[in-house]
């Protein structure tokens, strides 16, 4: 037993018992998240520690030792690497797993059995190099959703590894796609410039060869297949699409006296009636807010983003040249400088970081009243959750001579045209199309007369069922106690 002595600290990410008394850790070198941990062993007697070997990422977890083999083991992404005597790292074997998180208990069992928890499951793999699946499909940018650990389930010989890494440009995908690290698949939003430059580039693998993809395409809104063809071929194809914008609360208005005629239609009348609320109607109803939890600075910035993202969005869509010295803009931009947002919660620079007032709210309740007058997040698009929280779409247009504007978010699977597996990811794809929720098919195909159930609704139905039976055998007990 070692005797008590000042501790010294060490920063590890994790630790697992190793040889000769000493200790197994995943250490993080000055905070870089960007460069994958080192394994290293420490000894607990004066807190010493050796590098051993770089691991494979900045997010690898579930150390663990196996000394009869002198093989120490780890999780990266859903893949099990082993290194051998502090050789190369290797993989063993692939777990359906949406990224690695060290919260997840890991065991090593006797017979080299690899025990993991994590999504509600209990994985185990034989950590044998003869039982490690065929290539696995690598995915950058997905997690485990339900269509995902469906495809797994009924095809337990295309192991599925989802990748979190973060590319911020057409430079980096570029750069994974041509590495022995690359992904088969990625998903991308097809609103942003990095998904046009790889297409530009040739950097997109075409789909086109695929009749299930090409038949569903042709079951979408026309701006949503224009947007994943080029020059004919298909080059993308959706995962999910949302939409939303601004929204009001109808019951809101209604209790501070409003009616429909003074919902804004534009962002000019917006910025009119947030005048209007701050110099006649928030002193007599200070319990309503315009927008939760927004300070001045920062809606007047969002709001800015938002004026901004519109006109560029309304540009673009009527192929006009991008210029912001026009009448329209730099009416928008005086008026926005000019209103009155000092009625928005202002930041306390005594308050600590995580307090503040909390709200609480009953969604989901028709009788629901919200307490702020707008949302900068009314959804337009379903989703596998929406709930009723009180609030109405309100679109806004950049003046009274223009449509009002909605603008949407296309996250859609792209190939890379280097892949190794494109069977296989062709085969993933047509099974994502086939098995697309209700809420994901809705959106994206305007003939779909399918009436759309909640995935989740019986699940929460069975939770509410659960807790209401906990709560009348908790009332019985006090009842028969009192």
């Amino acid at each position: 037993m070692y005797s008590a002595a000042p501790a010294k600290a060490i920063s590890l990410q994790y630790i697992a018992t190793y040889k000769d008394g000493l200790l197994l850790g995943a250490q993080r070198k000055d905070n870089d998240y960007s460069k994958p941990l080192t394994m290293v062993n420490v000894d607990p007697r004066d807190g010493s520690t050796q590098p051993l070997f770089e691991m494979s990422s900045s997010d690898d977890y579930g150390i663990e030792y196996d000394a009869e083999t002198d093989t120490i083991y780890y999780l990266s992404s859903g893949e099990l690497y082993a290194s051998i005597a502090l050789g190369k790292p290797e993989v063993r074997s692939y777990l359906p797993l949406s990224n690695t998180w060290n919260g997840s208990p890991t065991a090593l069992l006797p017979g080299g059995l690899y025990v993991v928890s994590s999504d509600n499951k209990t994985i185990v793999r034989n950590t044998d190099p003869a039982y490690k699946q065929g290539g696995a499909l690598r995915i950058n940018g997905l997690y485990y959703d339900m269509v995902a650990n469906k495809f797994q389930e009924e095809y337990p010989d295309v192991p599925l590894v989802m990748t979190p890494d973060y590319y911020p440009t057409s430079e980096a995908y570029t750069s994974n796609m041509t590495s022995d690290a690359a992904c088969d698949l990625y998903v991308l939003d097809l609103t942003g410039d990095i998904a046009e430059t790889l297409a530009a580039k040739g950097y997109l693998g075409d789909l086109s060869t695929s009749e299930t993809l090409r038949d569903a395409i042709a079951k979408m809104y026309p701006d949503i297949s224009d947007a994943l063809l080029r020059d004919g071929k298909l080059i993308a194809f959706p995962q999910r699409y949302e939409a939303h914008t601004y929204g009001y609360a109808p019951k809101t208005f209604e209790k501070v006296g409003l009616t429909e005629q003074d919902v804004p239609k534009t962002f000019a009348q917006l910025m009119q009636f947030i005048d209007r609320w701050e110099q006649e109607l928030s002193a007599q109803f200070p319990e309503i807010t315009l927008f939760n939890d927004q300070e001045d600075m920062v809606f007047k910035n969002t709001l800015f983003h938002e004026i901004m993202s519109t006109y560029v969005s309304q540009l673009r869509k009527n192929n006009q040249p991008i210029e912001f010295d026009t009448p329209v803009f730099k009416s928008l931009l005086e008026q926005l400088n000019k209103t009155d947002f000092s009625g928005f919660k202002q930041p306390d620079p005594d308050e600590e970081e995580g307090g503040g007032t909390v709200i609480v709210s009953t969604r989901g309740d028709e009788d629901f009243v919200p307490t702020a007058l707008f949302t900068q997040y009314s959804t337009v698009t379903l989703n596998d959750y929406i709930l009723n929280d009180g609030y109405e779409t309100m679109p806004l247009s950049l003046s009274d001579d223009e449509p009002a504007s909605i603008r949407g978010w296309l996250n859609a699977f792209v190939l890379n045209p280097n892949s190794k597996n494109i069977e296989q990811a062709m085969q993933f794809l047509e099974y994502y199309v086939n098995n697309m929720s209700g809420a994901n098919k809705t959106n994206l195909m305007p003939d779909l007369k399918e009436k759309v159930e909640s995935p989740y609704y019986q699940m929460q139905m069975d939770e509410l069922v659960i807790r209401k039976n906990e709560a009348e055998d908790a009332l019985a007990k006090a009842k028969g106690t009192s």
